[in-house]
Protein backbone atom coordinates (compact mmCIF):
# COMPACT_ATOMS: atom_id res chain seq x y z
CA UNK A 1 0.00 0.00 0.00
CA UNK A 2 1.61 3.55 -0.96
CA UNK A 3 1.61 6.08 1.32
CA UNK A 4 -1.05 8.22 -0.63
CA UNK A 5 -3.45 5.76 0.41
CA UNK A 6 -2.45 5.02 4.31
CA UNK A 7 -2.92 9.10 4.57
CA UNK A 8 -6.32 8.64 2.53
CA UNK A 9 -7.49 5.89 4.87
CA UNK A 10 -5.87 8.05 8.76
CA UNK A 11 -8.09 11.13 7.09
CA UNK A 12 -11.47 8.85 6.64
CA UNK A 13 -10.99 7.36 10.24
CA UNK A 14 -10.33 10.76 11.81
CA UNK A 15 -13.53 12.11 10.31
CA UNK A 16 -15.44 9.25 11.45
CA UNK A 17 -14.46 9.54 15.50
CA UNK A 18 -15.14 13.55 15.05
CA UNK A 19 -12.00 14.96 15.62
CA UNK A 20 -11.43 18.44 16.34
CA UNK A 21 -9.99 19.54 13.20
CA UNK A 22 -10.09 23.58 14.89
CA UNK A 23 -6.87 22.77 16.58
CA UNK A 24 -5.18 22.91 13.08
CA UNK A 25 -7.73 26.03 11.85
CA UNK A 26 -5.29 29.44 11.34
CA UNK A 27 -6.35 32.12 13.48
CA UNK A 28 -6.38 35.94 12.56
CA UNK A 29 -4.02 37.50 14.37
CA UNK A 30 -5.01 40.52 16.44
CA UNK A 31 -4.08 44.19 16.90
CA UNK A 32 -2.27 43.68 20.87
CA UNK A 33 -4.14 45.90 23.32
CA UNK A 34 -3.33 49.65 23.35
CA UNK A 35 -1.46 50.00 26.49
CA UNK A 36 -1.32 53.42 28.51
CA UNK A 37 0.39 54.49 31.26
CA UNK A 38 0.50 57.76 33.24
CA UNK A 39 3.89 59.47 33.06
CA UNK A 40 3.46 62.43 35.53
CA UNK A 41 0.50 65.27 36.05
CA UNK A 42 1.71 68.60 36.96
CA UNK A 43 -0.79 71.20 38.75
CA UNK A 44 0.19 74.10 36.74
CA UNK A 45 -2.20 76.60 38.96
CA UNK A 46 -0.87 77.89 41.87
CA UNK A 47 -4.50 80.18 43.09
CA UNK A 48 -6.22 77.60 44.11
CA UNK A 49 -9.33 80.05 44.25
CA UNK A 50 -9.89 79.73 40.32
CA UNK A 51 -9.25 77.29 38.47
CA UNK A 52 -9.53 76.97 34.39
CA UNK A 53 -12.00 75.32 32.67
CA UNK A 54 -12.67 75.44 28.26
CA UNK A 55 -12.00 79.36 28.25
CA UNK A 56 -8.79 81.23 27.52
CA UNK A 57 -6.40 77.49 27.41
CA UNK A 58 -4.05 76.30 25.27
CA UNK A 59 -3.27 73.00 24.04
CA UNK A 60 0.20 72.00 25.13
CA UNK A 61 3.43 72.42 22.86
CA UNK A 62 5.91 70.10 22.94
CA UNK A 63 9.23 70.83 21.51
CA UNK A 64 12.48 68.65 22.08
CA UNK A 65 12.92 69.15 25.93
CA UNK A 66 9.79 71.36 26.97
CA UNK A 67 6.45 71.23 27.20
CA UNK A 68 4.69 74.72 27.05
CA UNK A 69 1.17 75.42 28.32
CA UNK A 70 -1.08 78.41 29.03
CA UNK A 71 -3.86 78.45 31.39
CA UNK A 72 -6.43 80.96 32.12
CA UNK A 73 -5.20 81.65 35.51
CA UNK A 74 -1.30 81.73 35.57
CA UNK A 75 -0.58 82.53 32.20
CA UNK A 76 1.89 80.61 30.38
CA UNK A 77 4.53 78.29 31.85
CA UNK A 78 7.29 75.47 30.35
CA UNK A 79 8.07 72.41 31.81
CA UNK A 80 10.29 69.36 31.65
CA UNK A 81 9.40 66.65 29.37
CA UNK A 82 10.85 63.91 31.27
CA UNK A 83 9.52 64.57 34.49
CA UNK A 84 7.67 67.46 34.43
CA UNK A 85 9.69 70.07 36.90
CA UNK A 86 8.69 74.33 36.39
CA UNK A 87 11.52 75.74 34.59
CA UNK A 88 9.91 79.42 33.98
CA UNK A 89 6.82 81.14 34.33
CA UNK A 90 5.06 84.28 32.38
CA UNK A 91 2.18 85.81 33.53
CA UNK A 92 -0.67 87.02 31.72
CA UNK A 93 -3.39 88.53 32.96
CA UNK A 94 -6.98 86.98 31.64
CA UNK A 95 -4.88 83.94 30.20
CA UNK A 96 -3.43 82.88 26.85
CA UNK A 97 -6.31 82.75 24.20
CA UNK A 98 -4.49 81.16 21.33
CA UNK A 99 -2.75 77.82 20.50
CA UNK A 100 1.22 78.23 21.11
CA UNK A 101 3.81 78.40 18.24
CA UNK A 102 7.27 77.90 18.15
CA UNK A 103 9.85 78.95 15.51
CA UNK A 104 13.39 79.65 15.74
CA UNK A 105 13.78 79.22 19.84
CA UNK A 106 10.83 82.04 19.97
CA UNK A 107 7.30 81.23 20.72
CA UNK A 108 4.44 83.46 19.51
CA UNK A 109 0.76 83.44 20.77
CA UNK A 110 -2.38 85.43 21.44
CA UNK A 111 -3.24 86.79 24.57
CA UNK A 112 -6.81 87.38 26.45
CA UNK A 113 -5.23 90.79 27.76
CA UNK A 114 -5.12 92.15 24.57
CA UNK A 115 -1.97 91.50 23.53
CA UNK A 116 -0.02 89.24 21.09
CA UNK A 117 3.34 88.14 22.33
CA UNK A 118 6.47 86.54 21.63
CA UNK A 119 8.77 85.04 24.62
CA UNK A 120 11.83 83.14 24.69
CA UNK A 121 11.45 79.50 24.32
CA UNK A 122 13.99 78.18 27.14
CA UNK A 123 13.73 81.65 29.60
CA UNK A 124 10.30 82.93 28.92
CA UNK A 125 11.53 86.01 28.50
CA UNK A 126 9.13 88.63 26.59
CA UNK A 127 11.22 89.15 23.41
CA UNK A 128 7.99 91.73 22.35
CA UNK A 129 4.11 92.15 22.45
CA UNK A 130 1.76 93.52 20.01
CA UNK A 131 -1.56 95.34 21.35
CA UNK A 132 -4.82 94.64 19.22
CA UNK A 133 -6.78 95.99 22.16
CA UNK A 134 -8.91 92.83 21.69
CA UNK A 135 -8.87 88.71 22.51
CA UNK A 136 -6.26 87.59 20.30
CA UNK A 137 -7.43 83.96 19.85
CA UNK A 138 -6.54 83.04 16.39
CA UNK A 139 -3.58 80.59 16.00
CA UNK A 140 -0.73 82.21 14.70
CA UNK A 141 0.97 81.14 10.85
CA UNK A 142 4.34 82.17 10.58
CA UNK A 143 5.81 81.84 7.17
CA UNK A 144 8.74 83.54 5.75
CA UNK A 145 9.89 86.15 8.55
CA UNK A 146 6.48 87.16 8.73
CA UNK A 147 3.41 86.32 12.05
CA UNK A 148 -0.53 85.93 10.77
CA UNK A 149 -3.22 85.99 12.86
CA UNK A 150 -7.04 86.99 13.44
CA UNK A 151 -8.24 88.69 16.61
CA UNK A 152 -11.96 88.64 17.99
CA UNK A 153 -12.08 92.35 16.45
CA UNK A 154 -12.49 91.22 13.31
CA UNK A 155 -9.27 91.89 12.48
CA UNK A 156 -6.25 90.08 10.77
CA UNK A 157 -2.77 91.07 11.38
CA UNK A 158 0.63 90.67 9.87
CA UNK A 159 3.65 91.34 11.89
CA UNK A 160 7.81 90.81 11.04
CA UNK A 161 9.11 88.75 13.60
CA UNK A 162 10.22 91.58 15.19
CA UNK A 163 6.49 92.54 16.16
CA UNK A 164 6.72 95.74 13.48
CA UNK A 165 2.99 95.92 12.40
CA UNK A 166 2.76 95.37 7.67
CA UNK A 167 -1.02 95.74 7.42
CA UNK A 168 -4.15 94.84 9.25
CA UNK A 169 -7.54 93.80 6.91
CA UNK A 170 -10.68 94.49 8.89
CA UNK A 171 -13.77 92.80 8.37
CA UNK A 172 -17.05 93.30 9.00
CA UNK A 173 -18.09 95.23 11.94
CA UNK A 174 -19.53 93.14 14.98
CA UNK A 175 -23.43 93.92 16.41
CA UNK A 176 -23.03 96.06 19.07
CA UNK A 177 -22.96 93.61 22.53
CA UNK A 178 -22.29 90.64 20.35
CA UNK A 179 -18.79 88.63 21.08
CA UNK A 180 -17.63 85.09 19.40
CA UNK A 181 -14.77 83.47 20.97
CA UNK A 182 -12.28 81.86 19.00
CA UNK A 183 -10.90 82.68 15.40
CA UNK A 184 -9.72 80.29 12.72
CA UNK A 185 -5.82 79.89 12.02
CA UNK A 186 -5.08 81.30 8.83
CA UNK A 187 -4.27 79.27 5.81
CA UNK A 188 -1.59 79.87 2.90
CA UNK A 189 -1.94 78.95 -0.81
CA UNK A 190 0.62 80.23 -2.93
CA UNK A 191 0.62 84.35 -2.66
CA UNK A 192 -2.56 84.09 -1.13
CA UNK A 193 -4.11 83.90 2.63
CA UNK A 194 -7.37 82.96 4.09
CA UNK A 195 -9.05 83.78 7.23
CA UNK A 196 -12.36 83.41 8.22
CA UNK A 197 -14.66 86.35 10.40
CA UNK A 198 -18.35 86.29 11.96
CA UNK A 199 -21.40 85.94 9.46
CA UNK A 200 -19.51 82.90 7.39
CA UNK A 201 -17.39 85.81 5.69
CA UNK A 202 -14.45 83.64 4.25
CA UNK A 203 -11.61 86.21 2.47
CA UNK A 204 -8.60 85.14 0.29
CA UNK A 205 -5.58 88.35 1.08
CA UNK A 206 -2.32 88.87 -1.01
CA UNK A 207 -0.42 87.34 1.85
CA UNK A 208 2.25 90.73 1.32
CA UNK A 209 -0.29 93.16 1.05
CA UNK A 210 -3.22 92.46 2.84
CA UNK A 211 -5.12 93.29 -0.45
CA UNK A 212 -8.66 91.66 -0.82
CA UNK A 213 -8.57 89.18 -4.01
CA UNK A 214 -12.39 87.70 -3.60
CA UNK A 215 -14.67 87.16 -0.17
CA UNK A 216 -16.98 84.50 0.44
CA UNK A 217 -20.08 84.10 2.18
CA UNK A 218 -20.71 80.69 3.47
CA UNK A 219 -23.44 81.03 5.93
CA UNK A 220 -25.03 83.97 7.11
CA UNK A 221 -24.85 84.90 11.21
CA UNK A 222 -22.86 82.10 11.58
CA UNK A 223 -18.59 82.31 12.17
CA UNK A 224 -16.22 79.99 10.19
CA UNK A 225 -14.72 77.91 13.00
CA UNK A 226 -11.66 76.95 14.22
CA UNK A 227 -9.59 74.04 11.54
CA UNK A 228 -9.26 75.50 8.77
CA UNK A 229 -6.80 73.36 6.20
CA UNK A 230 -5.83 73.23 2.93
CA UNK A 231 -5.26 69.76 1.19
CA UNK A 232 -4.35 69.15 -2.49
CA UNK A 233 -6.98 71.16 -4.22
CA UNK A 234 -9.40 72.17 -1.91
CA UNK A 235 -9.44 74.33 0.71
CA UNK A 236 -11.53 72.94 3.55
CA UNK A 237 -14.05 75.41 5.78
CA UNK A 238 -15.88 74.48 8.70
CA UNK A 239 -18.61 76.63 9.75
CA UNK A 240 -20.73 76.76 13.20
CA UNK A 241 -24.14 75.86 11.37
CA UNK A 242 -22.20 72.40 11.07
CA UNK A 243 -21.64 72.60 7.68
CA UNK A 244 -18.28 71.55 6.55
CA UNK A 245 -17.10 73.41 3.30
CA UNK A 246 -14.92 72.14 0.47
CA UNK A 247 -13.75 75.23 -1.97
CA UNK A 248 -11.49 75.99 -4.70
CA UNK A 249 -8.71 78.18 -3.08
CA UNK A 250 -8.35 79.82 -6.32
CA UNK A 251 -11.90 81.56 -6.60
CA UNK A 252 -13.38 80.35 -3.48
CA UNK A 253 -16.18 78.29 -5.68
CA UNK A 254 -18.06 75.23 -3.78
CA UNK A 255 -16.67 71.77 -4.46
CA UNK A 256 -18.54 69.90 -1.66
CA UNK A 257 -20.35 70.73 1.42
CA UNK A 258 -21.27 67.98 4.10
CA UNK A 259 -23.87 68.53 7.06
CA UNK A 260 -23.17 67.53 10.57
CA UNK A 261 -19.27 68.32 11.56
CA UNK A 262 -17.52 71.16 13.03
CA UNK A 263 -13.77 71.31 13.31
CA UNK A 264 -11.92 69.05 10.35
CA UNK A 265 -9.10 66.68 11.20
CA UNK A 266 -7.12 65.92 8.17
CA UNK A 267 -4.96 62.63 7.69
CA UNK A 268 -3.15 61.33 4.98
CA UNK A 269 -4.41 60.89 1.19
CA UNK A 270 -7.89 60.32 1.85
CA UNK A 271 -9.54 61.15 4.89
CA UNK A 272 -10.80 63.73 6.48
CA UNK A 273 -12.70 63.90 10.69
CA UNK A 274 -15.38 65.89 11.44
CA UNK A 275 -18.19 66.23 14.43
CA UNK A 276 -21.07 67.74 15.43
CA UNK A 277 -22.52 67.70 18.83
CA UNK A 278 -23.09 63.85 19.20
CA UNK A 279 -22.01 61.91 15.83
CA UNK A 280 -18.08 61.29 14.45
CA UNK A 281 -17.73 61.14 10.53
CA UNK A 282 -15.02 60.09 8.68
CA UNK A 283 -15.19 61.42 5.16
CA UNK A 284 -13.49 60.58 1.67
CA UNK A 285 -11.68 64.12 1.16
CA UNK A 286 -12.30 64.52 -2.38
CA UNK A 287 -15.79 64.24 -2.82
CA UNK A 288 -17.04 64.46 1.30
CA UNK A 289 -18.40 61.11 0.72
CA UNK A 290 -19.02 59.21 4.40
CA UNK A 291 -16.74 56.66 4.90
CA UNK A 292 -18.16 55.64 8.72
CA UNK A 293 -20.12 57.19 11.51
CA UNK A 294 -19.30 56.83 14.97
CA UNK A 295 -21.75 57.86 17.75
CA UNK A 296 -19.54 60.32 20.43
CA UNK A 297 -22.90 61.04 22.31
CA UNK A 298 -21.23 64.33 23.11
CA UNK A 299 -19.45 67.06 22.38
CA UNK A 300 -15.50 66.75 21.89
CA UNK A 301 -12.82 67.93 21.63
CA UNK A 302 -9.14 66.90 19.72
CA UNK A 303 -9.94 64.00 17.21
CA UNK A 304 -6.71 63.88 16.06
CA UNK A 305 -4.23 60.93 14.13
CA UNK A 306 -2.04 58.85 16.57
CA UNK A 307 0.60 57.06 14.30
CA UNK A 308 -1.82 55.58 10.98
CA UNK A 309 -4.10 53.53 12.58
CA UNK A 310 -5.96 55.40 15.73
CA UNK A 311 -7.85 58.71 15.85
CA UNK A 312 -7.65 60.09 19.97
CA UNK A 313 -10.32 61.94 20.76
CA UNK A 314 -11.54 63.77 24.92
CA UNK A 315 -14.51 65.38 26.09
CA UNK A 316 -14.79 68.76 27.90
CA UNK A 317 -17.77 67.41 30.29
CA UNK A 318 -15.86 64.21 31.18
CA UNK A 319 -12.44 62.41 31.87
CA UNK A 320 -12.18 60.26 29.12
CA UNK A 321 -9.77 59.84 26.21
CA UNK A 322 -11.31 57.28 23.25
CA UNK A 323 -8.96 55.37 20.82
CA UNK A 324 -10.73 54.65 17.70
CA UNK A 325 -9.51 52.77 15.01
CA UNK A 326 -9.35 55.21 11.81
CA UNK A 327 -9.95 52.50 9.13
CA UNK A 328 -14.18 52.09 11.05
CA UNK A 329 -14.23 54.06 13.77
CA UNK A 330 -14.68 51.03 15.92
CA UNK A 331 -13.26 51.71 20.26
CA UNK A 332 -10.07 49.98 20.78
CA UNK A 333 -9.38 51.59 24.27
CA UNK A 334 -10.05 54.21 26.68
CA UNK A 335 -8.29 56.22 29.67
CA UNK A 336 -10.06 57.50 32.05
CA UNK A 337 -8.60 60.81 34.01
CA UNK A 338 -9.98 63.72 36.11
CA UNK A 339 -13.07 66.10 35.01
CA UNK A 340 -12.31 66.54 31.27
CA UNK A 341 -10.46 68.20 29.03
CA UNK A 342 -9.94 72.13 29.64
CA UNK A 343 -7.66 72.26 25.71
CA UNK A 344 -7.02 70.30 22.92
CA UNK A 345 -4.61 67.43 23.07
CA UNK A 346 -0.98 67.10 22.00
CA UNK A 347 0.93 64.49 20.54
CA UNK A 348 4.61 63.72 20.73
CA UNK A 349 4.60 60.57 17.57
CA UNK A 350 8.34 60.10 17.83
CA UNK A 351 8.40 59.30 21.46
CA UNK A 352 4.50 57.95 21.47
CA UNK A 353 3.38 60.32 24.07
CA UNK A 354 0.10 62.40 24.99
CA UNK A 355 0.13 65.51 26.86
CA UNK A 356 -3.41 67.05 27.46
CA UNK A 357 -4.67 70.23 30.16
CA UNK A 358 -7.18 68.91 32.32
CA UNK A 359 -10.39 70.58 34.19
CA UNK A 360 -8.63 72.54 37.23
CA UNK A 361 -5.31 73.10 35.49
CA UNK A 362 -3.90 69.51 35.67
CA UNK A 363 -0.87 69.14 33.04
CA UNK A 364 -0.99 65.49 32.06
CA UNK A 365 1.35 63.22 30.28
CA UNK A 366 0.57 59.57 28.81
CA UNK A 367 2.90 56.74 27.73
CA UNK A 368 0.83 54.60 25.06
CA UNK A 369 2.37 51.31 23.43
Amino acid sequence: MNSLKILIIILLSTASLGFDWGIFSIQKKTSPPIQIQSVWTVDTVTEKILRPYLQNNSPPLITEELVVQGNAVNGIKAYKKDKGQLIWSFKISSGVASPVVLHEGNLYFGGADGFFYSLQLNTGRLSWKFWTGSENAGAPLIHKGRVYWTANNQKMYALTLKGKLLWIYSGASLPNGFFVRGRPRPVLYGKWIYTGFYQGSLVALNKDTGRLKWERSLSPFHPIREGMEISGNCLFVPVFDFYLFCLNPLNGKIRWKSKGGSSPYLNGKSAIYHSSPTVLYALRKFDGTKLWEKDIKSFILSPTVFGKKYLIYGYPSYGKLVFISVKDGKTLSEYQFGKGLAAPISLDQKNNSIYFLSVGGYLHKLFVL
